[in-house]
Formats: C-alpha cells, structure tokens, sequence
C-alpha cells in the first residue's frame, strides 16, 4: 500500500513490527475511516496527534468513547502506573495507522498496567474490567513493547509529571494534596454551569455540583427518617405556632399587663410566630422549597436523564429567600430580644430603673433588636450564602458551608447567649440583695419570690434551648466533612462509578460511626428551635389570662349587642370579672408597694399583674 500523509509518527512505542506509516486520511475505495485529531481530554497530551474510529470497543465516535474514558478519571489522576494513560488512549482512541486492523496495546504493556493499579482498584471493590483482558493483546505489531524509551516519549509530552525511582507518578505530590485526590461530580448531582453551584468535600471544592435532594439511600439520612422528621417539626412548629398566637391575643386583650421589664418576652414571642411559619411552609410545600430541579436539556449539554433535585444554593429562588429572611431574620431577633430581657430586667432590679425610665428608652430596645438581624441579612444575600435545608424543607444559612456556619450562625448565637446570661445572672443577683433587705427590714417578699421563681423558670427554658441549639450546630461542624466524605465514597461505589475518589487513607471512613451524622442530634436541633416559643405562653398561663379574655369577651358582646354602663357589664359579667375599664389592674408590684417607694426601685415593673 502506498499512503502517505501527516501525523506524528511515535515508532518508539511500537514492537519488532513496527515499520508503517501513521495516516492523517484513508482513500473511500479502502473503506476504512479516516483518521481524526485526538478530542479526548485525557489523551491530547499523547505523544501522537490522530485516531481513527471505531475502536477496539465499537465506539463509532470519539464522543462516545469520551464517555466512558471519564468514567476513569479518579484512576488517570491517582495515576497507578505512569503508562495507564498511553494503555487506556490507545484502547479508546487507537493510533491512526495504514494497518488493516487497529493498533492495540502489547500485552506486556497491558500486564504492567494491571499488576501496578488492580490492586488499587480491589481495594474498592473493583475487579479489573473484562475487556481490559490482557491476553486478547496478542498481535505482534502493538503499541508499548519497548517501554523504557515509551516512558520517556511520554515525559517529554508531559513535563508537570515527575516520574519516581518506582516507576510510579504521586499525583498526591503533584497536586500538593496529602489526602485524598480530585473528586468529581457524580452524575445525579451535576448542575447546568450557568447556575453556578459548587459543593466542599474535604479541601475539595467540585463546581457545578450540588447535594441530592432525594431520600433513596442517596443521602445522609433515609426515607423514613425524612418522614419522621417531616411530621414532627411540622407538628411542633403548629403547637408553636399556637403557643406563640395564645400570647401574642393575650397581651393584644390587656397590653397594659406587660410592662417593662417583661414585655420583651411579647416581642421574642411574636420572633418564634415567624420562626414557626416558616417551618410550617417548608412543611407544606415538601421539597419545593429547599430544593431545584431536575433541569431541561435545553438548559445544559449534561446528560440530564441521571440527574436529580439537587439543595438549593443562592438566592434565585425566590420561595426559598423569602424562607430564609423569615427563618434567619426572627432566629436573630429573638435571640437579641432574650438579650434586651435580660438587659431590662438587669436595669429594673440593680440600677432601680422604673417603668417609665423603660419606656422611655424602648425605642432603643427596638432599633437593636429589628437593625442587627437586618444587617446579618443583608450580609448573607450579599454573598450568596442560602442554602436549602432538605430534611425539613427550608431555607437557611450554613447547612454545608462551615464557613457561613461558623459567621452567621454560631458566632452571633454565642454571643447573644453569653451577653443575655451575663445580664442575667446580674439582675438575680440584685433581686437576691433585695430579697434580703426586704426580709431584714419585715416586708413581705411572697410576690418577690414568685416573679424570681418566674424569671428563673423562663431564663432556663431559654438558656437551656439556645445552648443546645450551639452545641448541635459545633457537632455538625466539627464533623461535617468526614460524613461528606464518607457519604460521597459509598455512594459513589454503590452506583459502580469508576471515577470515585482514591483515597490514601481509605480506612478512615469504613466502619466509623462517626462518618454517619447522628439523626437523633439534628432532631433536638429543630425542637429546640421551637421549644422556647412552644414554652412562651408560661409567662401568660394563669387565671388572670383568662379573665382578661372574658372580660374582653363581654365587653366585645356588649358593644354589638347595644351600649351598656358598667353596671350592666358588670351584672352581665362572668363571676369576678371587673366592668370594662383599662385600668382593670392597679399599681401594685412585685413586692411590698410600701418598701418600694421607700428604697427607689421598680423591681417587678408589672410582674405581679401578670
């Protein structure tokens, strides 16, 4: 045959047989494909230029063969073998050649390759692949008979890569990673680029990824705990809905019952009305909020038929943003109005501030508490921080990323905590002093003790929740990267994907209970959250919550039904109901009247009425 043409000729590849020419055409009248510039990624970096198709696999197109070479990226990466390459290229996209049959590896080159990666491969449960078998490699012309000058041919092409007395690239020095290799996204989870997703795995950052959404097995937690934890926060964000709602009527029915100092604990109760609402959204619209996709063709080149709903990321959602304001925003604000308690408390019984020193200054209490949360806010939306909470359907900020966790959430919960205790502790202390003196000098402290005991009881089911809120959030971030790595691991193997992280340290995440997040620990996360507004109608559970709504009741009745004095109110009335008049409850405080104006403080502000 008399073909010529232009390639790059690599005959220091080749066996004893190896005198031929390397084709960039092939005539019509032989029938054989023409020879194509290489397109595979991993094989432009060959010592040779051009193939031709259908390889010894059947692939008609390089597209095609490119599918299935991905599959081995992880292996390519680790690089086993410094000729695994040139093996794997020259089965997918063999050498354009005048031969009559296709150019494949020497057996001895295939034996090599084998016996320096299977055993990496079976430490995942891999067998080498059967049509890698070497012995079909029999022909006498074939590609890597001489490997010694292969091996230099192929570091010429290849400079990046330091070849090493064993014969042996370490990806793991070239990459300046001690741990583990490049991941890549897994099929499912692939996102379209112009979304712009990205997931953390380890010091691995794989874009245009995000986490499955689904309970199938695919996730950290199965199916009938996403049931259970579905049903019970929805159940217990409706009970705190409903506790929050019976104190918000009862202060609406008889505001003046709430004075300073307490009357922050109305607006901490109307935070967790919000909080509860937006559990109650997620709760309702399952993963419609928390979640996007699957995407259309039209919206990516990706093979879409293996995707699946991935966790949002960002604010492109507009459901899951307005979720995410609610949820954060009131998270914030409550916490900062525990705090203002404490600091109103902290005033009334150490620095004898009285209600109407309060009052006066509430407007200060108001720009804390509503600005601060605001500007948290508005510094997330800025960087694009929201991210879908898929066990429970909502929105909120550092569910994978511990960065954002750790700024936006732990940090600002902490504080508010240890600031509200400070304050806290301080104005016990007081009220204790004053207990004290009041004894000493004969006036009553019943009514003393009882806001003491009060303010006691609600300070505990605060401080109690909100620490074990932080608590739960330092788990999940001291730990969050072993279940992220140990998570896509056995995920990735489960589904067979050849390109699946090579770890050095494999072992580490096999049989470890630490790797598996504890479902119970995210469970008492949630119901904490909602425990302090479940626990706020105890400052209003008392007989005269219900006689105020009574009385607010028959006043209402009376008014529709005609006018009426206070005598036929009153006579109307249910048993020791007062006449409708808003100054139903007189100035008596939390303690001895008497010993109050004698020694200047308002300690109780309104406690007593409550």
């Amino acid at each position: 045959m008399n073909r010529s043409g232009e390639g790059q000729v690599f005959n220091s590849q080749f066996g004893k047989s190896s005198n031929f020419k390397i084709s960039s055409f092939r005539p019509d009248e032989d029938h054989r494909p023409a020879c194509e510039p290489i397109r595979i990624d991993v094989c432009k970096d060959m010592a040779y230029n051009l193939t031709m198709m259908p390889n010894i696999f059947k692939h008609q197109t390089q597209k095609d063969a490119q599918e299935e070479v991905s599959t081995f990226s992880s292996l390519i990466t680790f690089n086993c073998s410094p000729y695994l390459k040139i093996f794997i290229c020259t089965l997918y996209a063999p050498i354009c050649t005048d031969l009559d049959s296709i150019l494949t590896p020497c057996r001895s080159l295939c034996e090599e390759v084998r016996q320096s990666c299977e055993k990496n491969m079976n430490l995942f449960n891999y067998q080498w692949p059967p049509s890698w078998n070497c012995a079909q490699f029999n022909k006498p012309t074939c590609v890597g008979e001489n490997k010694t000058q292969l091996l230099k041919d192929l570091d010429k092409r290849q400079p990046n890569t330091k070849i090493k007395n064993n014969g042996h690239t370490n990806a793991l020095d070239r990459n300046g990673d001690k741990k583990l290799m490049p991941l890549q996204c897994l099929p499912k989870m692939k996102v379209p680029k112009n979304y712009q997703y990205s997931i953390k795995i380890s010091n691995n950052k794989i874009k245009d990824c995000g986490m499955p959404c689904s309970f199938d097995g695919d996730s950290f937690f199965d199916a009938s705990k996403k049931a259970f934890a579905w049903y019970m926060v929805g159940t217990a964000s409706i009970i705190c809905l409903i506790s929050t709602l019976f104190t918000l009527i009862t202060f609406l029915v008889d505001m003046d019952r709430f004075p300073y100092p307490e009357r922050p604990i109305i607006f901490l109760s109307g935070c967790y009305l919000a909080v509860s609402i937006s559990f109650i959204i997620g709760f309702a619209t399952g993963n419609n909020v928390a979640c996007v996709g699957p995407f259309s063709s039209e919206e990516s080149s990706l093979d879409y038929a293996q995707a699946s709903k991935v966790v949002i990321q960002g604010k492109d959602k507009e459901l899951c943003t307005v979720v995410f304001v609610i949820l954060y925003y009131f998270s914030m604000a409550s916490c900062l109005w525990w705090v203002i308690l404490t600091i109103t408390w902290f005033l009334s019984a150490s620095l004898k501030w009285g209600q109407e020193a309060l009052n006066k200054n509430s407007h200060y209490f108001h720009l804390i508490a509503w600005s601060l949360p605001a500007v948290q806010v508005i510094a997330i939306l800025a960087l694009d921080k929201i991210e879908g909470d898929n066990l429970v359907g909502v929105c909120y900020v550092g569910v994978y990323d511990e960065k954002a966790l750790v700024i936006f959430v732990i940090v600002p919960l902490v504080v508010y905590l240890l600031v509200g205790i400070f304050f806290l502790m301080a104005g016990l202390f007081s009220l204790f002093k004053i207990r004290t003196a009041m004894k000493q000098e004969g006036f009553g402290t019943e009514k003393l003790e009882k806001l003491m005991l009060r303010i006691g009881v609600f300070s505990l089911l605060y401080t109690v929740p909100a620490g074990v809120v932080v608590a739960c959030h330092i788990y999940e971030l001291t730990l969050r990267s072993d279940w992220l790595m140990a998570w896509y691991t056995k995920t990735c193997y489960k589904y067979n994907y050849l390109s699946c992280p090579v770890l050095s340290f494999r072992k580490q995440y096999d049989g470890d209970a630490k790797n598996s997040p504890d479902f119970t620990i995210f469970m008492i996360k949630y119901m904490m959250m909602l425990l302090v507004g479940i626990c706020s109608g105890f400052w209003v559970w008392s007989g005269k919550t219900f006689l105020s709504i009574r009385r607010k009741l028959c006043c209402c009745c009376s008014s529709v039904f005609g006018e009426a004095d206070d005598d036929d109110v009153k006579k109307n009335s249910p048993p020791n109901v007062p006449p409708c008049r808003n100054n139903f409850y007189t100035g008596v405080n939390g303690g001895n009247e008497q010993f109050q104006q004698s020694h200047g403080t308002g300690v109780g502000g309104g406690g007593s009425k409550v």
